[in-house]
Order: structure tokens, then sequence, then C-alpha cells
């Protein structure tokens, strides 16, 4: 299932957010936390992703995202459903 980078649209596997937490030494829970909170150009940076450009749905993708928290599943099927 991709999740959807809430400040630039683009699409991650979920599982980006797993295999990124074992490489750079953190857990889930805090790369998933920088994802909804500042984008995949700050959550991802240790892999050379650096821009992270918002865009007309941004607004929306964020306020999804900080209301459900953890839940990014949940994020990821409303962002489908509502097509952000």
């Amino acid at each position: 299932m991709d999740i959807i980078c809430p400040k630039c649209g683009e699409p991650w596997e979920i599982d980006t957010l797993h295999d990124y937490a074992d490489e750079v030494g953190s857990t889930y829970t805090q790369v998933a936390k920088a994802f909804r909170s500042k984008g995949c150009g700050i959550a991802f940076a240790d892999w050379g992703i650096t821009t992270c450009h918002a865009d007309e749905k941004s607004g929306m993708r964020s306020v999804l995202a900080d209301l459900l928290g953890d839940d990014m599943d949940g994020y990821a099927s409303l962002c489908e459903d509502f097509r952000l």
C-alpha cells in the first residue's frame, strides 16, 4: 500500500518507512512521525532525498495526517479514497 507524502504528494510504499528505520538505526515510529510532520524530504534525508515542495493538496493531507496520528494505514486509505 502506498502512503502519500503529506507535503509534496509523492507516493511511497509503506514498507519504505520500516526499511529506512532499519538502515539509519531508528524506529518505525520515529520515522513515521517525521514523515507525517515534515514530509519525505526531511524523513528520508539520509537517503539523499532533500527536496519536498508543497503542492495544492498539502494542507488537506497534513491535517489528515495530524488527525490520524500513528494510523498510517488509515492515512493511506483515506488519501486514496479522497484522491489526495
